[in-house]
């Protein structure tokens, strides 16, 4: 290779980097922009369906819930994904700490192999999490789920005194994965289990299929 051929091979390799750089920030922006413009926008009601809230534990004795201490977001990604998030914090009575905790997220993606792969690295941050935190132990409960092409359950109890808690459920089904984490009540089989995720889970299911 002559001195000017290689001077045409180091410009174009040049140039082909500097385009590949400029379309991975292109796609970049994109996918900040698309994800600022969601947040900016009211949540629709109708994806509240994809998620566990406060409202859904009224079937299973919670009586009074408070809509000033929900929060509830929905964005979607350039490349489909879809990402709902609901947390609930029961107000807490004078001199006691907050008597309910609920967190449920809705997670669907273009594919499955990137549902399971963030259905296992959840499974790792909840074991390293909840050990890190100390103040519970973890029991695993597979018992408890017993849908889904990925499952998940474990209860979680108070090292201080043995007491179930709360409990964390995972579920993944295709392409979509759903989680669920109970501080505050407990569920400790498996019909009450279905009938807590299966509304979620059947919603789900009906979005990837009507897609």
């Amino acid at each position: 290779m002559t001195k000017k051929q290689r001077i045409y091979v180091f410009a174009f390799a040049g140039l082909m980097l500097f385009a590949g750089i400029g379309a991975f920030a292109y796609i970049v922006y994109i996918s900040v922009k698309s994800t600022l413009d969601q947040a900016s926008k009211p949540a629709p009601i109708e994806d509240r369906k994809l998620v566990i809230t406060a409202a859904d534990l009224k079937s299973f004795g919670l009586e009074d819930v408070d809509p000033e201490h929900e929060t509830f977001s929905s964005t979607r990604s350039v490349d489909g994904t879809h990402m709902v998030e609901y947390a609930y914090t029961a107000p807490a009575s004078e001199g006691e700490h907050s008597r309910l905790y609920i967190q449920s997220t809705s997670q669907t993606y273009s594919n499955t192999l990137s549902a399971m792969q963030v259905f296992k690295m959840q499974q790792l941050a909840f074991k390293g999490g909840l050990a890190i935190a100390g103040e519970t132990k973890q029991e695993s409960a597979p018992e408890l789920v017993t849908v889904g092409d990925g499952r998940y359950a474990i209860r979680m109890k108070s090292k201080k005194t043995g007491e179930v808690v709360g409990n964390v459920f995972m579920v993944r089904q295709s392409r979509s994965v759903l989680t669920v984490i109970i501080v505050g009540m407990r569920f400790n089989d498996s019909e009450t289990v279905s009938k807590l995720l299966g509304p979620a889970l059947a919603e789900q299911r009906r979005r990837m299929t009507k897609r």
